[in-house]
């Protein structure tokens, strides 16, 4: 647990404003003299010297002692805390006859002492003496100040009062004695607490050992297949201490405890049983009934009616929520559709399986087959919850039924207390069918993205899920081929296609996420990813990039970058989630209002000045659907803003992301999954999911819905020439022996590869770029690890001006580190290395099992004898020959670069289209 070292500084990592007043702690420096500066600041005297582990916060620190534009705060080499220090005055004299005292009571007792300070103020220190200018023999000795605090402190004070008592210690009053009297009282209590304290430490320790009980039953489920790692991650944040208790109770009288079972451990119970019901009846066997019997869990769903309709505990719960609530929630209304296998089933009581949307239907033979479920969910946009109010079993809705659903849930909705501000549904013709019947207009000239409430008569502003619209305007792009912007731009699709070939053609990529399920993606339509980072800044730097190198086919890429970046910015704003966040990311609030405006009107203009090349407006052609659901989503986010922030100041700012279609499509996914291997249930299915989901339980979301994670490469361990840096870090003696002999030998067998040479010069700009840019993810890795200062500085370039830079110029936003040219040059070596040993035909071909030891075996013989890291060239002379750090910090750099190059290389070896989700959704709209 860091802490900081200054005496009486109370700063931990354990106290409460910790991340919100933005407190850091830093580690003593390495330079002697500011350590020394450091140490005088702490208050602890020179006899005290700090660990490894000591540190000082930031508090001590002034705000010109920070590097700026870091993403962790780090301190310049030459800071010294000079902030919130108080001062101490230390005697040193024997530990007998060795006081504390301070300069305001010396001041008082003798007028005419002076006093010598030791401040540190900044790089110079003032020496001050103690000395007593009278006649008699005593003087004080010499005394060290290491600060200064004029609020002295009662305890210090304290100490000459008690001075003063043992010096009249025979002369003592009635109310002296009652006072020591109370102090003994007093300390005697203070015992009993420390020893209470004691007693409970104990009992958190056997408590802990318990949970770690629980925790590997836990994992023993994860590894027989019970469960997934998801679930018992989830699993282990709920419901522990009460079966803990229970299990105590259980144990201790021999027999079954009939208390009710707490709400947490309901929580847990129904959790666990949700993801799966062997896993269930395991755990409760295990701690000996302490969890509720199946048949008691299966009471719990009876008494919810799920029925298909509106579901009344719903309601009741989210009456019972706003009664709760001291605010006005305001909440979102989500609706979908979700296919569901055709089968009917006889329960015993009714027939489960045919359309109906009402609990009033007649059931029938005549009654079709239900193929989906149209469900309704709220979402809170000022909380952190959501219930689902409905659903309806339909074989196919109109537009005016569906309308009617959302006047009457609508209505239920109001009676619970609740404020409706907005709805959100798909793209789908029915859906833009209900929107206009419910009053909302989709003409550009008379847009209108609001509808009255049936009750309130209160604005309720529609929104078309953006990510739903993102996909869209991606297929709009790819179907029509080229576009033209405001400015006669060409925004072509084949600029993208460009970009992937010459990105597989040299297997480089410019930082960026394109690959060939981006291009090809009618296989995958339904994955929000693949749109999203295809409509990405990265992707449009790269466009951008390619033109500046002045290669074929980017010529006129100025239009889609300008397309790219815009529609981006745009999908960044209708997706912010938290105030953390930052530039488009960061919901709509007063302090951005402007920027967030301006970001939204140009959108607005660039999407309604889209034309094809026959100059018909993309607004009114076929697939306008993407275009007009981000105009809507555009003017709906401000009128919303307007509304709720500006004029009845209910929300201080508009997390967008709690009104996108996201959370449904979290829930089928939650129903889904509870069916295994079986990703279609029938109706009787999921009305028994359902009344599951009703009940209280905690969920791990298992899928991400339309907002998937972008996927991060991730890279292999430290490599073993690191540790030989580490490991020899002091100056070794040579050995004894004729190394010279080996040194030759090994001079001899690296012969030069004049081929190779010869390729590496003819590497493409492109390469070279892509390369110096993995070049410097390797500086930034070596950097964590190495220990060797002089190492790590012959990683780091001199200037920023080499021509090899530009890639990292172009994505640098403060963070990245640019590396020194002998880095490059061996990446560039070992990049040649492998396209000719692994590369045949610009297809992967891999033949070893061992082929990383391979390539570095025959790459290190091209290096013998190079002018490498000549700055710190003199540093070989401090090791041993076999412990050289040059050679071993060559072999660190190469075996990074072939650890990502192989994982890269493996990984797209074979691109192949997947068919497993169009074939999912067949079988899903066929009903089987």
């Amino acid at each position: 647990m860091p802490r900081c070292s200054v005496i009486v500084c109370k700063n931990n990592s354990c106290i409460v404003n910790y991340k919100k007043d933005s407190i850091s702690f830093h580690t003593y420096p390495k330079d002697p003299k500011i350590k020394e500066m450091w140490i005088n600041a702490t208050g602890r005297g020179p006899s005290w010297f700090p660990t490894k582990n000591h540190t000082i916060c930031s508090s001590h620190f002034e705000p010109k002692c920070f590097q700026p534009l870091k993403k962790v705060r780090r301190l310049f080499e030459w800071s010294v805390p000079t902030l919130k220090l108080r001062m101490v005055l230390m005697n040193y004299m024997e530990p007998s006859t060795s006081k504390v005292c301070f300069y305001s009571e010396l001041d008082k007792k003798d007028p005419n002492l002076t006093v010598a300070l030791k401040l540190p103020t900044g790089t110079e220190s003032q020496n001050l003496t103690c000395e007593k200018n009278d006649n008699s023999e005593n003087t004080a000795p010499t005394s060290t100040i290491y600060g200064i605090d004029t609020n002295f402190n009662a305890r210090q004070n304290s100490i000459l009062e008690q001075e003063n008592l043992e010096k009249n210690d025979l002369i003592e009053t009635p109310r002296k004695r009652k006072l020591r009297q109370l102090i003994l009282v007093q300390d005697s209590f203070i015992k009993t607490q420390k020893m209470q304290i004691r007693r409970l430490q104990k009992k958190t320790s056997r408590y802990q050992k318990k949970i770690a009980n629980l925790k590997d039953i836990l994992k023993n489920l994860n590894e027989k297949n019970f469960i997934s790692a998801d679930h018992v991650t989830q699993l282990e944040n709920i419901g522990v201490t009460d079966l803990i208790q229970r299990y105590e109770r259980n144990v201790s009288s021999g027999q079954s405890t009939n208390q009710k079972y707490p709400p947490a451990l309901r929580i847990f119970a129904t959790t666990l049983h949700f993801y799966s019901p062997k896993a269930y009846a395991y755990v409760r066997k295990k701690f000996q009934t302490a969890l509720p019997h199946i048949r008691t869990i299966k009471k719990w769903y009876q008494s919810i009616d799920a029925q298909p309709g509106f579901t009344q505990e719903s309601l009741k719960a989210i009456k019972l929520k706003t009664a709760c609530t001291k605010h006005k929630l305001l909440c979102n209304l989500v609706l979908d559709e979700m296919a569901i296998r055709q089968h009917v089933e006889w329960d015993g009581k009714q027939m489960h399986g045919y359309v109906d949307i009402s609990n009033s239907a007649e059931q029938g033979d005549c009654l079709p087959e239900a193929k989906e479920v149209l469900v309704f969910l709220v979402t809170a946009i000022n909380g952190a919850w959501k219930i689902p109010v409905g659903y309806f079993l339909i074989d196919g809705v109109t537009g005016e039924q569906r309308s009617n659903l959302v006047r009457q849930c609508l209505e239920l909705l109001e009676d619970t207390g609740i404020q409706v501000t907005s709805m959100t549904f798909d793209g789908c013709p029915a859906n833009i069918t209900m929107a206009k019947k419910l009053g909302c207009s989709f003409e550009v000239e008379n847009l209108k993205s609001y509808f009255e409430h049936p009750v309130t008569r209160q604005p309720v502003h529609i929104f078309l899920d953006p990510c739903h619209m993102l996909k869209l305007l991606r297929n709009a792009f790819e179907s029509y081929g080229c576009f033209m912007d405001a400015s006669n731009r060409c925004i072509k699709w084949s600029h993208l296609k460009n970009l992937y070939d010459i990105q597989d053609k040299e297997k480089l990529h410019l930082a960026n996420k394109l690959r060939k399920s981006h291009i090809f993606f009618k296989n995958q339509k339904m994955k929000v990813r693949l749109a999203s980072q295809l409509f990405s800044n990265s992707v449009a730097d790269a466009l951008n990039f390619c033109c500046e190198l002045q290669i074929a086919g980017f010529d006129d890429v100025e239009g889609t970058v300008e397309y790219l970046k815009t529609i981006n910015n745009l999908f960044d704003v209708l997706n912010s989630r938290h105030m953390a966040q930052l530039h488009y990311k960061k919901p709509v609030c007063p302090g951005n209002k402007d920027k967030v405006f301006e970001t939204l009107e140009k959108a607005k203009r660039c999407l309604t000045s889209i034309k094809l090349s026959d100059g018909t407006k993309a607004i009114i052609t076929p697939r306008k659907t993407g275009f007009i659901g981000l105009l809507v989503c555009i003017e709906s986010l401000k009128a919303l803003y307007i509304q709720l922030i500006e004029k009845d100041q209910k929300l201080k700012y508009i997390p967008a992301y709690k009104i996108s279609q996201d959370h449904l499509e979290l829930m089928f996914g939650h129903i889904r999954s509870h069916g295994g291997c079986s990703t279609n249930p029938t109706a009787r299915q999921f009305q028994a999911i359902y009344k599951k989901l009703l009940v209280k339980s905690e969920l791990r979301d298992v899928d991400q819905g339309n907002c998937i994670a972008l996927e991060e490469v991730s890279f292999l361990s430290c490599s073993s020439a690191v540790q030989n840096i580490n490991l020899t870090i002091e100056p070794c003696k040579l050995h004894e022996g004729n190394d010279e002999d080996e040194m030759s030998l090994l001079y001899e067998q690296a012969v030069f590869d004049e081929e190779i040479s010869i390729l590496v010069q003819d590497v493409t700009e492109f390469s070279s770029q892509v390369v110096s840019y993995i070049a410097g993810f390797i500086v930034h890795r070596l950097l964590k690890l190495l220990k060797c200062d002089t190492c790590c500085s012959g990683l780091i370039a001199d200037t920023i001006n080499d021509k090899h830079l530009k890639l990292i110029k172009l994505k640098d936003k403060g963070g990245l580190i640019f590396p020194s040219s002998d880095v490059i040059t061996i990446c560039k070596r070992m990049e040649v290395i492998i396209k000719t040993y692994i590369l045949s035909s610009n297809t992967t071909k891999i033949l070893s099992k061992n082929i990383r030891q391979e390539l570095m075996s025959k790459s290190l013989s091209h290096f013998l004898g190079m002018n490498l890291f000549e700055k710190i060239n003199f540093h070989q002379f401090n090791q041993s020959p076999m412990n050289n750090h040059l050679i071993i910090l060559i072999k660190a750099v190469m075996e990074k670069y072939v650890n990502i190059r192989l994982h890269y290389l493996t990984k797209n070896a074979i691109p192949k289209l997947s068919k497993r989700q169009v074939l999912n959704k067949y079988l899903h709209f066929t009903g089987q």
